[in-house]
Order: C-alpha cells, then sequence, then structure tokens
C-alpha cells in the first residue's frame, strides 16, 4: 500500500507539474494576446488619430476659404458702397442739372411770348 501510495503521490506531482506548465503555457499565450490586442488598440488609435488629423486640416482649409470669401465680399460691399455714393451724385447733379434745363425752358417760353408779343403788334398790311 505504501508503494501504491507512493506511485500515486509521484503520479499526482507529475500531473501537478504538467498542470503548471500547461498553466503557464496559457499564461504566456495569454500575455502574447494582450499584447497583440495592445498593439491593435495602439494601430486603432494611431489611425484614428490621422482621421482626426485630416479633418482638422481640411477644417483649416474651409475656414481659410470661408475668411478669403467674406474679406472679398467686405471688399464688394465697400465698392458697391462707394458706386452707390456715386449713383446719388450723379443724380443729385442730373437733378440740378433738369432744373437748370427747365428754368432755361420757361426763360425761353418768356422771350418767345414777348417776341411774339412784340412781332404782334408790327402787322404787315
Amino acid at each position: 500500500m505504501a508503494s501504491q501510495s507512493a506511485q500515486a503521490t509521484g503520479e499526482i506531482a507529475d500531473l501537478v507539474e504538467e498542470i503548471q506548465q500547461e498553466t503557464q503555457q496559457v499564461v504566456k499565450a495569454m500575455e502574447f494576446v494582450t499584447q497583440l490586442e495592445g498593439t491593435f488598440l495602439v494601430e486603432e488609435a494611431r489611425s484614428l488619430l490621422s482621421q482626426i488629423s485630416q479633418a482638422s486640416l481640411k477644417t483649416n482649409k474651409l475656414v481659410e476659404a470661408i475668411a478669403i470669401a467674406a474679406a472679398e465680399q467686405f471688399q464688394d460691399s465697400q465698392k458697391v458702397e462707394i458706386t452707390r455714393g456715386e449713383v446719388v451724385e450723379i443724380a443729385q447733379k442730373t437733378s440740378v442739372s433738369a432744373k437748370n434745363v427747365s428754368q432755361s425752358f420757361e426763360q425761353l417760353l418768356t422771350v418767345s411770348r414777348e417776341l411774339q408779343s412784340s412781332v404782334g403788334k408790327f402787322k404787315i398790311s
């Protein structure tokens, strides 16, 4: 019985050692998988950061384009304001000229009436 006990103890010791070796292999495999997952996560994070960087660059370009367009619109609005001022000035000058022409016609009409009246006095018989 002692020999069977010793033999069983030896078998148990062998089984324990085998289980320990298999456990170590599992731990190593899990560490390897963890490293692979970590590497994958790093690569995924790098990819996402790259996408964010590209989106940021596109956003910057869009903001620059908007700023340029806004500056151009501001310049155009200034030109429109200057042109509007010129149109107002021309309209005022035209109004003054129209009044002058109207006054000249009124004077011409008065002179014409006077001339007609004067001609009426000299009837040729």
